[in-house]
């Protein structure tokens, strides 16, 4: 009975491999089957947004000018599935964290170190919530104004400048931070900012960075605590859609592009500096220029 046995276990094995193929093969024929400039537009929107969504320098505000620039914009399923990759992105680079602020909640033990950042964390989001509850009727026409995107990168390029002007100040006080993670009164105060960048053009990661280290939090605290802040935001933001999402293959390869893309801009902030006075003088620059150039889009757009 033994050679019957192996025979039909290699069978299996073999009968698995075929499956694989052939879900593979149609994945390939789908992808082909698909107008060249549909993948490369989707591909180019997902690297956009793995960068954007990470560095201070605001993704909605890019896919703004995007759309109007190039005429880009994929729906509402894609945006949905770029955001869940570059969720996954946190996931994967924070995943001791998240593992132990799971474990944190499920034995309830708020006095740990671990217990607090995730009461802090869930002080900074209701900022967000409320602000996102009070106006998700306006948030489509809201993106696609030019006018307030260019307002949004003034807004960041603001925040950018004055972390950047008191950086000298910001860093005396961190040197005698009273330890990780944040008072409850700080962690509300990075929420408003979070809060605020739900707005279009606003970079949520340029702000609440901005924030913290004016708060006197160190960089790598700082860093830390606000792509932490983004999961909670980010879910409550597609939770909704993400059920009615039909993952095709475009779509599966945007998601990847993203979260790739997403976790490599997540190790620059950490590796690079990118959050240095120079750096952040930078991205205000950067930020002020496409302000410039959105507000300059806008009126073109009501002539």
């Amino acid at each position: 009975m033994l050679f019957p046995n192996i025979v039909l276990f290699l069978l299996a094995d073999i009968k698995e491999w075929l499956n694989l193929k052939v879900s593979i093969l149609r994945l390939v024929m789908q992808l082909h089957t698909s107008s060249v400039g549909e993948v490369l537009g989707q591909a180019f929107l997902a690297l956009l947004q793995g960068i954007t969504e990470w560095l201070p320098i605001s993704s909605s505000g890019h896919l703004a000018l995007a759309e109007h620039f190039i005429g880009l914009n994929e729906g509402l399923a894609f945006t949905t599935a770029v955001h869940l990759g570059t969720l996954m992105a946190v996931f994967v680079y924070f995943g001791e964290d998240i593992v132990e602020l799971a474990r944190a909640f499920l034995t309830a033990n708020f006095k740990s170190k671990e217990g607090k950042l995730l009461v802090a964390l869930v002080v900074a989001t209701i900022p967000a919530g409320v602000v996102g509850v009070v106006f998700e009727k306006y948030f489509e026409s809201v993106f696609s104004n030019l006018f307030l995107v260019s307002l949004g990168f003034g807004v960041s390029a603001l925040a950018l400048f004055i972390a950047a002007n008191k950086h000298k100040l910001a860093t005396q006080a961190r040197a005698n931070e009273q330890g990780f993670p944040p008072s409850l009164s700080k962690a509300l105060f990075v929420g408003v900012a979070q809060a605020v960048a739900i707005f279009p053009g606003v970079s949520r990661s340029g702000i609440t960075i901005a924030s913290a280290l004016l708060l006197g939090m160190k960089e790598k605290h700082a860093l830390k605590f606000s792509f932490l802040m983004a999961v909670p935001v980010i879910l409550g933001a597609n939770a909704l859609t993400l059920s009615k999402v039909a993952l095709t293959p475009t779509l599966a390869l945007a998601t990847l592009i993203a979260f790739v893309v997403g976790l490599g801009a997540i190790h620059a902030m950490f590796s690079l500096n990118l959050v240095s006075k120079r750096n952040l003088i930078l991205f205000g620059l950067y930020s002020s220029a496409l302000s410039l150039i959105s507000f300059l889009a806008s009126l073109v757009v009501k002539s």
